[in-house]
């Protein structure tokens, strides 16, 4: 049987990333805004996103939020038991292999001075 576990997302961060350290290795989590639909019925996903290593570290410096991402990557399924009787909690992430940085957000347009006559 063949299986493979791969996607792609594009999106814009909903928040700038969060940096984290996993055993000393660089960590950050992203969260991406995925719009579909169209009109009236369209609608906006946020989704949970890994990134390692230098990628990691270079998110950090030079993304915001706002910023269009290009992420390929695969699904990874975290699986959480609280215990007490409590049920299980299930989280799916996307554990990025690769994120192609696109358009930063565009700063807003400063507002020329008044001329102020004397």
């Amino acid at each position: 049987m063949i299986s493979q576990n791969s996607i792609t997302l594009q999106g814009n961060l909903a928040r700038d990333p969060q940096a984290l350290t996993s055993s000393g290795k660089a960590r950050t989590r992203l969260v991406v805004a995925v719009n579909y639909g169209l009109g009236e019925n369209q609608k906006v996903d946020y989704i949970d996103v890994t990134v390692f290593g230098t990628t990691a570290e270079n998110t950090v410096k030079f993304l915001t939020k706002g910023a269009e991402v290009l992420i390929e990557g695969h699904l990874s399924m975290n699986v959480y038991d609280p215990g007490n009787d409590e049920p299980k909690v299930y989280n799916l992430e996307v554990i990025a292999d690769r994120v192609q940085f696109g358009r930063k957000p565009s700063a807003p347009a400063e507002t020329p001075a008044l001329a102020v006559a004397a």
